[in-house]
């Protein structure tokens, strides 16, 4: 939906199965905890990024898929992490992922809740766009929901 050259979505690909990695270094009592994370724990929840990198650092065919790791967790319209970069400085393939990730964490059954309807999800991504996510990004997605129903479909 975005045309991407091929060699960009593989890129993307790879980003995206790899994005979480860091994730390996959070406790269980975080990662699965039933109910709002504190301030605490929700710094250590941000710092995976970070660490992603850092497991993926000896991996130097993996260099521009890193960039996008890093920075799937910035905001279109500034205040995300690690960096706190926005716009167009995001590299276009996290801006991308954000999309994905945020949908996917939205449809998906979480230790604090269920997945949401997809009324609820449409609305926030909208509610979203130009703030949290690109807004070119965001629209390119909604026609892709509208036009593929499989995209709804999750694991139980």
């Amino acid at each position: 939906a975005m045309h991407l050259p091929e060699s960009e979505k593989k890129i993307i690909e790879r980003a995206a199965i790899l994005h979480d990695i860091g994730k390996v270094g959070i406790v269980d009592a975080i990662l699965k905890k039933p109910g709002k994370l504190d301030d605490e724990e929700w710094k250590i929840m941000k710092e995976h990024p970070a660490t992603a990198i850092k497991i993926l650092e000896p991996l130097k065919f993996l260099e521009k898929e890193k960039g996008i790791i890093l920075h799937h967790h910035e905001k279109y319209g500034g205040g995300g992490y690690p960096d706190g970069i926005k716009g167009e400085d995001i590299p276009f393939g996290a801006r991308i992922m954000a999309v994905a990730d945020t949908f996917d964490a939205m449809n998906s059954r979480r230790s604090y809740r269920n997945a949401l309807p997809k009324d609820a999800i449409i609305s926030e991504l909208k509610k979203v766009s130009g703030f949290q996510l690109d807004p070119d990004v965001v629209n390119a997605f909604l026609k892709l929901l509208q036009n593929d129903p499989s995209l709804w479909e999750r694991d139980q």
